[in-house]
C-alpha cells in the first residue's frame, strides 16, 4: 500500500494544465536525478477521494491484516479492539495525495488536489516509478514486517530525495533560486509526514507513515554521494531490518529459525509468523529497541483462543531487563520471552520455557 503525502505549496503556482503533460515535463528530470533508466509508459489517472478509498481497500489483504492485528493487539502493541484491517485504509485515504500502484504500474492523482501542488506530487510519485521499472518491488515487500518496513524507507527515502531535487532544479530553471533548496523541500516531506503520523488513531499506525519518511531521508543522506545522491544500490541491497536504517554502519540480522508452535500444541492453527523488528519495538518506550538482535513473532489459534509468543533477543541483559520492566505481567492469550544473545537454540529454550510456565 502507498501512502503519500502533499508537500507545502510552492511559490509558483501551476497553471491549469492537465496531469500527462506535467508528467512528460518531470519524467527527464526525475530519470536524471535518479540515474536509472525508464523502461515503460507511466499512465496516470486523477480519481476523486472516494475512488481512490476504494483503489487503496482493494489493495488490503483484509484476512492478513486481520491476524497480523489481533497478535499486535496480544503483544500490546495494539488497543484491544483494534480492527487493522479497517483502520489503515481509513486512514490512509485520509492523507493521500497522490500514489504509485505497483499492480497496475499506474500514478493516481487525487482530483481534489490545487494544482499548484500537483509538481511535487508526480516528481515523488514517478521516482517510485522509476524504481518499480528497474526492481520487481511486489515481490521486495513480501518479507517479514521489519524487512517491508526496512524496504519501504529505502524507497520513500529516495523518492523524497528525488523530487526535492527535482524541484530544485525546476524552481532555479524559473528563476527562483535559493541555497539549499532541495535540503529544505526534503526537510518539507519528512516534517509533514510526521504530523500526519501524530494525527493517526493508534501509534502504530503513525509509524507506518512517519518511519519511512522520517528515518529513510536520513538513511539516504547517510548513503549518498555526489555521484548517486539517491543512493542507487539499495535498491537491489536494501537494509535488512528498521535496526540497520537507523544506524546503517551496524548490522542487525534478525533470528532465524520459529517456534513451530503448530507442532508444540496439538490443533493450533497457524496464523502469524514474522519479525517486527526495533522500530516497532520502541512504540513501547523509545529506547527500548537499544540492543536489539532479532524478534520472531508467531501466533497460532488453538480451538477459540489465540496463542502468541514473542520472541525478542538482546545484547545484553540490562537491555533486556529495561524492556521486561515495560511489558512485565501476563498478557491474556500472549506471552513475551526475553532472550539474550543471538542463537537459534537458546531463542527456542528460552520462549519455550516462558510459554510453559
Amino acid at each position: 500500500m502507498r501512502i503519500e503525502l502533499a508537500l507545502a505549496c510552492w511559490l509558483i503556482s501551476a497553471s491549469a494544465w492537465g496531469a500527462e503533460p506535467l508528467v512528460d515535463e518531470f519524467l527527464p528530470r526525475v530519470v536524471k536525478v535518479m540515474g536509472l533508466p525508464m523502461t515503460r509508459k507511466v499512465t496516470v489517472k486523477r480519481v476523486s477521494r472516494v475512488e481512490a478509498e476504494q483503489i487503496l481497500r482493494r489493495e488490503v489483504d483484509v484476512k492478513a491484516a486481520a491476524r497480523l492485528g489481533e497478535a499486535l493487539v496480544a503483544i500490546g502493541l495494539l488497543p484491544a479492539g483494534t480492527r487493522l484491517e479497517d483502520l489503515a485504509p481509513d486512514f490512509n485515504q485520509q492523507n493521500v495525495a497522490g500514489f504509485y500502484d505497483l499492480r497496475e504500474h499506474t500514478l493516481f492523482l487525487i482530483a481534489d488536489q490545487p494544482d499548484e501542488a500537483l509538481r511535487p506530487i508526480i516528481a515523488h510519485e514517478l521516482a517510485h516509478a522509476v524504481q518499480d521499472a528497474n526492481v520487481d518491488l511486489l515481490s521486495k515487500m513480501k518479507g517479514s514486517e521489519d524487512a517491508t518496513l526496512a524496504f519501504t524507507a529505502v524507497l520513500e527515502g529516495q523518492a523524497q530525495a528525488t523530487a526535492a531535487l527535482v524541484m530544485a532544479g525546476w524552481l532555479e530553471d524559473h528563476h527562483v533560486a535559493v541555497e539549499g533548496m532541495a535540503g529544505l523541500l526534503s526537510d518539507t516531506t519528512a516534517r509533514s509526514a510526521a504530523e500526519a503520523a501524530d494525527q493517526a488513531p493508534v501509534p502504530w499506525l503513525g509509524l507506518q507513515l512517519r518511519f519511512p519518511y522520517v528515518a529513510g531521508r536520513a538513511l539516504i543522506e547517510a548513503s549518498a554521494t555526489a555521484d548517486d545522491p539517491i543512493a542507487r544500490g539499495l535498491l537491489q541491497r536494501p537494509p535488512a531490518s528498521t535496526a540497520e536504517v537507523m544506524m546503517p554502519s551496524r548490522l542487525a540480522a534478525p533470528l532465524a529459525g520459529d517456534l513451530q508452535l503448530t507442532r508444540l500444541l496439538p490443533g493450533a492453527r497457524a496464523s502469524v509468523t514474522t519479525t517486527l523488528g526495533r522500530a516497532q519495538l520502541e512504540l513501547l518506550g523509545g529506547g527500548l529497541g537499544e540492543g536489539w538482535r532479532g524478534d520472531r513473532l508467531e501466533s497460532v489459534h488453538v480451538g477459540r483462543r489465540l496463542v502468541t509468543v514473542w520472541s525478542v533477543a538482546f545484547a545484553t541483559e540490562a537491555q533486556a531487563i529495561a524492556f521486561a520492566e515495560v511489558v512485565k505481567g501476563e498478557r491474556e492469550g500472549a506471552v513475551v520471552a526475553l532472550l539474550v544473545g543471538t542463537r537459534n537454540e537458546a531463542v527456542k529454550k528460552r520462549a519455550l520455557r516462558a510459554f510453559v510456565r
